[in-house]
């Protein structure tokens, strides 16, 4: 036995309507509401200058590196085109930054889930704003290519940052127990 159902076009486009308007009004609620969000995140500024190579033009040296190494301090040079991107002296009161990194992380347990929404949606607007400089940066410094600099870590540090104030209340507030 075969059954028919007749449906009108008026019918179907009125439903289809329905629904279409629905989702574009829900879109733009979203939006609005965002928009506005975003704009009460404070903003931070970082000199574009911060983004290019210290030492431009010099190229590092691998094999006098190699020859004669100096551990005081750590060379640093972008593997792809080996620009020389100068030296950081070597840390030796690694007790001490320990300790202090302790006293921070104590203070930021202790400060309330708002603030610690708030600086998470501003670094999330720093990136943002700042994408291109740090994809720059993060291709020079890994020999990664722009393309890949921002899929592995522009985008991964957006999604985290989006995903972390939203949810880190509910995540962090439980206690783990102390290892022994």
């Amino acid at each position: 036995m075969t059954m028919y159902v007749y449906v009108s076009v008026a019918q179907v486009a009125k439903v289809v309507g329905g629904v279409l308007l629905a989702y574009v009004a829900a879109r733009i609620a979203m939006w609005l509401s965002s928009e506005e969000l975003w704009m009460r995140i404070p903003s931070v500024s970082v000199p574009a200058e911060l983004g290019e190579p210290p030492v431009k033009g010099r190229k590092f040296d691998l094999r006098a590196h190699e020859r004669k190494q100096d551990l005081s301090v750590v060379k640093c040079w972008d593997p792809a085109s080996l620009d020389d991107l100068g030296v950081v002296a070597v840390t030796t009161n690694v007790e001490e930054l320990i300790a202090r990194a302790g006293e921070a992380q104590a203070e930021w347990a202790a400060s309330p889930w708002s603030q610690r929404r708030k600086l998470l949606r501003t670094l999330l607007k720093w990136c943002v704003a700042e994408q291109a400089t740090i994809a720059k940066v993060a291709a020079r410094d890994s020999g990664k290519t722009l393309t890949d600099a921002v899929f592995g870590e522009i985008l991964v540090t957006c999604e985290k940052l989006q995903w972390l104030p939203a949810n880190c209340e509910s995540v962090l507030k439980t206690k783990v127990p102390e290892a022994r």
